[in-house]
């Protein structure tokens, strides 16, 4: 019989993804919704000040962000600055045709996790090439 022997999997990126939103309410949902993989590890913040020292003091790779908040013209700044390479997604209460949103709330656990489950993908490529 044939056996395999020292064979060493390939290590996985753990990918760091971090989800702000100022609605305390749906980060506790999102919580319970948990993670699309065990190689996805999800932060959350609840404020784009909070968010911006989150990025400082942490490997993040994605950013899945509310667009209506305090602040959000910092977060931006900082992100466009300091971080560019680190993809981001929006998602809102409000639908427009002017910001590039991929989730609008209400939505569901399945869209929630398929979002995340993206970026993080897109996450992985940028992390796997730098």
């Amino acid at each position: 019989m044939f056996k395999l022997t020292n064979f060493k999997k390939k290590p996985e990126f753990k990918i760091n993804i971090l989800v702000v939103d100022d609605d305390g309410l749906l980060l506790d949902l999102l919580k319970d919704y948990g993670s699309p993989s065990t190689s996805v590890n999800i932060i959350y913040c609840t404020n784009a000040i909070e968010a911006i020292n989150t990025v400082r003091e942490n490997n993040i790779d994605g950013i899945l962000s509310d667009v209506n908040m305090d602040n959000m013209k910092a977060l931006d700044d900082f992100l466009y600055k300091k971080a560019s390479d680190i993809p981001v997604y929006r998602f809102s209460g409000e639908s427009t045709r002017h910001l590039n949103i991929r989730l609008i709330k209400p939505f569901s656990q399945y869209q929630y996790l398929d979002a995340v489950g993206e970026l993080a993908g897109l996450a992985k490529i940028v992390k796997a090439a730098a």
